[in-house]
């Protein structure tokens, strides 16, 4: 079952809200209610941005399924992994829900570092948080 959806998907991409819709597959990325009802209320407070850098919004808008509607920009650091590197978030309305795509700073390599060369952050896109 889980290879001829893969299969299936793989002929024909689309975006899929299985926090929403497709309740057939919860089961196979399931998370419980209160991870999600924290992962909502996390989104619901990151911090607006009005104007992201002008590379990122657009790639963070094409990342949107078609229809989906931009909500609002907003930015965050985390910890962990990203160091605290810049992240920023479209959120939009799609199908009835909510859709939440990241771009975050990618890791300069340190030889480039070593070598004096201190460019701007290159912003990886999409990070698919929530549909």
């Amino acid at each position: 079952m889980i290879l001829e959806g893969y299969q299936e998907g793989l002929a024909k991409p689309a975006p899929r809200l299985l926090d929403e819709q497709e309740s057939w597959m919860r089961p196979y990325v399931a998370c419980s209610d209160e991870e999600r009802r924290d992962f909502w209320h996390e989104v619901k407070h990151y911090r607006e941005v009005k104007n992201p850098p002008p590379e990122v919004a657009s790639m963070l808008e094409t990342s949107l399924p078609k229809g989906a509607k931009l909500k609002r920009f907003a930015s965050l650091r985390k910890g962990g992994g990203s160091l605290g590197r810049p992240r920023y978030v479209a959120i939009a309305a799609w199908a009835g829900g909510q859709v939440v795509r990241e771009a975050k700073a990618l890791v300069p390599s340190a030889w480039d570092w070593a070598h004096g060369n201190r460019d701007e952050p290159k912003f990886l896109v999409p990070t698919f948080l929530g549909t």
